[in-house]
């Protein structure tokens, strides 16, 4: 079953710019054009540079592979392993991101039941 994805827009009056937030990035429209960039989660942070690391060198990998026919299958097979690496990775930094929000958004529900 998909999930729709909540979008958030947020209108700046004071410097006349509209933020749209996605999950992983944010884009601001100014007078003088668009601006996306990539957010970060405070789960997903300490593993960037892993995973920037890793993907350069699955396509070390890959490209390998495709050049050095003595040794294809052991690059590919490397490449798998860390492709499976990855995509471990991407599960547990997204489950550990809702676990975050679902905290910080029944912490805002506490705080606004408390104001009552």
């Amino acid at each position: 079953m998909k999930t729709k994805k909540k979008l958030r827009l947020r209108l700046n009056m004071s410097h006349d710019s509209v933020y749209i937030d996605f999950d992983d990035f944010r884009c601001v429209f100014k007078e003088h054009g668009i601006t996306c960039v990539y957010v970060s989660s405070a789960v997903r942070q300490p593993y960037q540079d892993a995973i920037g690391i890793i993907l350069k060198v699955i396509d070390y990998h890959n490209e390998q592979a495709r050049k050095d026919f003595g040794n294809s299958e052991f690059h590919s097979k490397q490449a798998t392993v860390l492709k499976l690496w990855m995509i471990d990775m991407k599960e547990f930094i997204t489950k550990h991101e809702k676990k975050e929000s679902l905290s910080i958004q029944e912490q805002g529900e506490e705080d606004e039941n408390t104001k009552d």
